[in-house]
């Protein structure tokens, strides 16, 4: 794929608000580095048209890398879509024993 100067910022991807407690920090290092970023909560769940457009628009839009996190692995599925970088992090809720 072909990138451009206009593909400079990263996409933080959340399932959902409270996943921001884990993404905070990549907010904080983006911020230190002085990388143009934007926070968006895109569910695969709830709103899986939206996941599907952002992935499909991504590049367009100016997006170079996509951070994301969530509980499921179809979030993984759908930022395939974009062809762009990116970095998953699979939050799970605690085992109980």
């Amino acid at each position: 794929m072909k990138r451009n100067k206009l593909n400079n910022k990263v996409a933080i991807i959340m399932g959902s608000k409270s996943d921001y407690s884990v993404m905070k920090e990549c907010e904080k290092i983006l911020k230190i580095l002085k990388i143009k970023f934007q926070i968006l909560i895109v569910s695969a769940h709830r709103t899986p048209r939206r996941m599907f457009e952002f992935a499909e628009s991504a590049s367009k839009n100016g997006f170079g890398v996509i951070v994301a996190c969530g509980d499921s692995n179809i979030l993984e599925d759908f930022l395939r879509l974009a062809s762009l970088p990116f970095f998953f992090f699979l939050l799970s809720p605690p085992f109980s024993f």
